[in-house]
């Protein structure tokens, strides 16, 4: 198993081999059965070669093989690929993931490796040579780096020092530290391979790495560590940013962190708005509203009832970055403004129907209190309706009798300022029936004297006439 200090690398290892290495394989076979002597250690080293990339540097696309300090020993045999770009038969291509369960599938094409004994023995090869040729393998070459990867690429043996008919059987191990050159290295990568993709590496940080070849349970010495340090870039975009409370002039807004600083510590928050457009065409014109450390700001000095967008980005050494999603919030609307008097709209003996509006169009999105004071009480105005309507029937008054009125609206964001008091008076009613008439004295020849009383109830009002 290997050390438990991988735990703390997560990453994938993907490696391939080249398409050569099979038609080798069959060479070599052939040159067995026409008893013909292995190749001398002159002869040139005929591996494919990957072909020279422009640039020094840009990112590799998913298919692109891949390599992961992580917490398992060795590369575990995935399902194989076949490279494309030869007519010769395919070679493997196996994909390592470290920590997780393995797989493994055989080439269709691929030929079993020949037996390294056989090899030494017909190539006259002792095992010290052997190990003194695994010695002499160059440090590995680092390209394409970015701010998570990096591109590492292993060198065999140079071809005079080890017959190519051993390169079947030519494994390697690739070894990572985020320490330090001399601090404890994990190994990262195991078996046969000609470049090898670090993924999930940190931004900003250096890294050494180091290679030794092997022959089975023959191994040469570490090369040389080579270093190298990823990219660092403007931080991630946060989170939206999101309301914490509102008035009618302010909007008070917090942020979460960036979750990836790209390598350099987030130093300030940029957050931008814009007043929302009244079409969905049109692309919000922002404006920066505050720059600094921290996660909240209070915009003030807005209009009531109005929508705006806002994002917000971190800025780090490297420059800002990018912003977050858009978010839309509103301003409270402003409190009702004072409402008219109520103003009567019917009356009778016993009851008083008010309507109110506010100016000439009626309030309908607000609800209203009307309250009403009868002095005679001496209670004071007291509420004898609430609610969206914009009139009400005031019922079990007293006949003859003035009512004062007032009346208020309210929204969600507040109340108005009561309105001006309103006075209207019940009818009178009919007064009731006299007692009948009584004679007074005694009747003369042309004329006679009646009498009666007043009725009991005038109906709230003097009488005027019999």
């Amino acid at each position: 198993m290997m050390d438990d200090r991988t735990e703390r690398h997560k990453c994938k290892v993907q490696h391939r081999l080249k398409n050569r290495r099979a038609q080798q394989q069959q060479q070599h076979q052939q040159q067995q059965q026409a008893q013909m002597p292995p190749p001398l250690v002159d002869q040139q080293l005929r591996r494919k070669r990957p072909s020279p990339r422009g640039g020094g540097g840009g990112g590799r696309s998913p298919s692109d093989n891949s390599a992961s300090p992580a917490a398992a020993e060795g590369a575990k045999q995935l399902t194989p690929s076949t490279a494309a770009t030869s007519p010769t038969p395919p070679s493997t291509a196996s994909t390592a993931e470290f920590g997780g369960a393995a797989q493994s599938a055989p080439a269709a094409a691929a030929e079993p490796q020949p037996d390294l004994r056989s090899l030494m023995q017909q190539a006259g090869i002792t095992e010290e040579a052997l190990r003194q040729a695994l010695t002499c393998v160059k440090p590995p070459s680092v390209s394409e780096i970015e701010l998570k990867s990096a591109l590492i690429r292993l060198f065999p043996p140079p071809p005079d020092r080890l017959p190519e008919a051993f390169y079947p059987c030519l494994n390697f191990e690739l070894h990572l530290s985020d320490s330090g050159s001399d601090a404890a290295y994990n190994r990262v990568f195991d078996g046969q391979a000609e470049e090898i993709s670090l993924q999930d590496l940190r931004p900003n940080r250096e890294y050494h790495v180091k290679a030794l070849a092997k022959l089975d349970s023959l191994r040469g010495k570490f090369t040389q560590p080579k270093a190298f340090c990823t990219l660092c870039r403007p931080p991630a975009a946060p989170a939206a940013p999101h309301l914490a409370s509102r008035t009618k002039n302010s909007l008070l807004v917090r942020w979460p962190a960036s979750d990836e600083d790209n390598g350099a510590k987030v130093v300030a928050y940029l957050l931008e708005c814009a007043t929302k457009a009244s079409d969905s065409v049109s692309a919000p014109d922002f404006a920066e509203v505050y720059r600094g450390a921290q996660r909240q700001f209070k915009l003030t000095k807005l209009s009531p009832n109005t929508l705006y967008s806002l994002r917000v980005a971190a800025v780090n050494s490297k420059g800002v970055g990018d912003y977050s999603a858009i978010v839309d919030m509103a301003t409270s609307r402003a409190a009702p403004p004072q409402p008219d008097p109520p103003s009567l709209a019917q009356r009778g003996v016993r009851s008083l129907t008010v309507a109110w509006q506010s100016g000439q169009q009626p309030l309908s999105e607000d609800e209203f209190v009307l309250q009403m004071n009868d002095e005679d009480t001496g209670h004071g105005f007291m509420t004898v309706y609430s609610g969206p309507e914009l009139s009400h029937r005031v019922s079990h008054l007293r006949r003859n009798t003035e009512y004062r009125f007032r009346l208020q609206a309210i929204n969600d964001d507040g109340a108005s300022k009561w309105s001006a008091e309103a006075a209207y008076a019940t009818l009178p009613d009919k007064p009731r029936r006299p007692d009948r008439p009584t004679l007074r004295g005694q009747p003369r020849p042309n004329s006679f004297r009646l009498a009666w009383e007043a009725p009991s109830d005038d109906g709230g009002m003097p009488l005027l006439a019999y």
